[in-house]
């Protein structure tokens, strides 16, 4: 099984397990750093994930967006 194949095994997991991901999380959970290529894999293939703009709050208290993947379920 190829790496590629096991990235994306790994973000189904978590996927179908109703949790959104984002790229810090990916990056510092499983060490994926290519999220958006490997959704992109996962819809080639015919998973229907939806793309999020949700707000976080930095250490400094300020306000920013991330992108955050959710399967539809």
């Amino acid at each position: 099984m190829s790496r590629r194949t096991t990235q994306n095994a790994t973000l189904l997991r978590r996927l179908v397990n109703g949790k959104n991901l984002t790229v810090n999380e990916t990056v510092s959970r499983f060490g994926i750093r290519s999220l958006s290529a490997r959704i992109h894999e996962l819809r080639t293939v015919g998973f229907v994930i939806y793309t999020n703009r949700i707000k976080k709050k930095t250490s400094k208290n300020k306000t920013r967006f991330v992108t955050a993947y959710r399967l539809l379920s």
